[in-house]
C-alpha cells in the first residue's frame, strides 16, 4: 500500500497527487471561458439569439442537457454497483464516479437554464402546478432528490469509508432516483404522439441503454485518466476491476447498444407511420450517421472484442471517447430528426425543417460540458477521492 493511499487516522479517507485534477480544473475553467464569450449573446439578447425557433423548438442546447443528464445517471448507475454490492476493487472507484456524476449534472442543469427563457421560475411554477400526469413533473422531482442524495453520499465520504451502512442506503438511493428520472425522461419524449420519431413504448429503455454505455465509457476514459494511463500503482483488486470489469461490461453492453440502435433504424427506416421513414432515411444519408456508426460503434466494439488490447489504459480511453462522442450524435439525431417534420403537417411538404446550432448555441454546449469537468476537478480535491482512492 502506498503511502498516499493509506488512511491516516484524523485524516481524509481518500488521498493522492493532485496534479491531474488541477490540469483538469484548468483546462475546464479555461473551457468555461470560452463558452460564456461565444454564448455572451444569448445573455443579451435572450432567445432571439438562437437558431431554434417555432418549427424547431428543442436544438442544441437541450441536447446538451439530456446527453449531459443521461451520462450522469449512467455513472451514478455504474458506481453504484460497487457500492451497493461491494464489489471488491469496484467499490474503491465509486467516489470519484459519484463525483463525476455530481459534475454532469450541473453541467446539464446550466445548459437547461440557458435553454430555458425564465429558467429559475421552473423551480417552483412546475411543481406548484401539481400537473401529476406530466412525467416532465415526476423527471424533476426524481433529479432534485438524486442530485441531493449525491451531494448527501460525497460529504458523507468526507467523514468515512466508502464501505459505510449509511454511505451503501445512499447509493441505493441514488441508482432508484436516478433510474425514475431516467424512465420519466425517456416518456417526455416517448409520449409525444404527434412527434412519430420519438413516439413509442420503448423510448424509455433506449434512453436507459445509451446510459448505461455512457456511463461506462465516461468511467473508462476519466479514470485512465486521473491514473495517467498506467494501471502500474493500483491495488490487485482495483487493477481486476479496470483492466476486466469494467472492459468486459463495457463490451457486452456496446453489443446490447447495437443492437438497439440496429432495430431502430430498421424499423425506422420501414415503418409505415406518417412521418418516420423519411427522417431515416434522411438520418441514414447523412455522413454524421456513419461516422456514429463506423467510428464511434464499431470501432471501439472491436477494440474491446480483444482481449488484449482491452485492458490498455489507453485503448480504454480511445474506446471511451468514441463512445461518448457516439452518443452524443445519437442524442442530438434523435432530438433534432424528431422535429425535422414540421408538426401537424405530415411527410407531405416539400421539405424538413432546416436547423444548425449557430456560435450562440455551441457556447451554450461549451459551458455545459466545461461546467461538468470543472465541478468534477474541484469536487475531485474538495471530497479527496484522489488517484488511490482505497488502495
Amino acid at each position: 500500500m502506498s503511502v498516499t493511499a493509506e488512511q491516516i487516522p484524523g485524516g481524509p479517507r481518500y488521498s493522492g497527487n493532485t496534479l491531474t485534477a488541477t490540469m483538469m480544473l484548468a483546462v475546464g475553467v479555461i473551457g468555461l471561458i470560452i463558452g460564456l464569450i461565444a454564448a455572451w449573446p444569448k445573455f443579451i439578447h435572450g432567445g432571439a439569439a438562437l437558431s431554434q425557433g417555432s418549427d424547431m423548438m428543442w436544438g442544441l442546447p437541450v441536447v446538451t442537457y439530456a446527453f449531459l443528464a443521461l451520462s450522469s445517471f449512467g455513472v451514478s448507475m455504474v458506481a453504484g454497483v460497487g457500492s451497493v454490492f461491494r464489489i471488491e476493487g469496484w467499490d474503491r472507484i465509486a467516489p470519484r464516479l459519484f463525483t463525476l456524476a455530481l459534475g454532469l449534472s450541473i453541467g446539464a442543469l446550466a445548459a437547461l437554464a440557458l435553454e430555458l427563457g425564465h429558467a429559475f421560475r421552473t423551480l417552483w411554477a412546475i411543481p406548484l402546478n401539481m400537473q401529476v400526469r406530466s412525467p416532465m413533473l415526476w423527471m424533476g422531482a426524481f433529479w432534485g432528490a438524486y442530485v441531493v442524495f449525491l451531494g448527501w453520499l460525497l460529504f458523507r465520504l468526507r467523514e468515512v469509508d466508502i464501505r459505510d451502512n449509511t454511505v451503501r442506503l445512499l447509493s441505493i438511493a441514488i441508482v432508484l432516483t436516478c433510474v425514475g428520472a431516467l424512465f420519466t425522461q425517456g416518456l417526455v419524449y416517448g409520449m409525444m404522439i404527434m412527434r412519430p420519431v420519438w413516439y413509442g413504448a420503448a423510448t424509455p429503455l433506449y434512453y436507459w441503454v445509451g446510459s448505461v454505455v455512457t456511463g461506462l465509457a465516461m468511467a473508462l476514459l476519466f479514470l485512465n485518466i486521473t491514473h495517467r494511463f498506467s494501471h502500474d500503482g493500483l491495488s490487485e483488486a482495483k487493477q481486476r476491476v479496470m483492466q476486466q470489469h469494467l472492459p468486459v461490461i463495457f463490451l457486452v453492453a456496446l453489443i446490447g447498444y447495437a443492437i438497439v440502435v440496429a432495430s431502430r433504424t430498421t424499423a425506422g427506416l420501414w415503418s409505415s407511420a406518417e412521418g418516420v421513414q423519411i427522417v431515416y432515411q434522411y438520418m441514414v444519408g447523412s455522413p454524421l450517421f456513419w461516422f456514429e456508426v463506423l467510428v464511434c460503434l464499431a470501432l471501439p466494439l472491436a477494440l474491446m472484442s480483444m482481449a488484449k488490447l482491452r485492458g490498455n489504459p489507453l485503448v480504454q480511453a480511445a474506446a471511451g471517447a468514441l463512445a461518448i462522442i457516439g452518443i452524443f450524435i445519437a442524442r442530438y439525431e434523435f432530438i433534432i430528426g424528431g422535429q425535422l417534420v414540421p408538426l401537424w403537417k405530415g411527410s407531405w411538404v416539400p421539405a424538413l425543417v432546416e436547423y444548425s446550432p449557430n456560435s450562440v448555441e455551441w457556447g451554450m454546449f461549451l459551458i455545459g460540458v466545461f461546467l461538468s469537468i470543472t465541478v468534477y476537478a474541484a469536487g475531485d480535491r474538495f471530497f479527496n477521492t484522489g488517484p488511490h482512492a482505497g488502495d
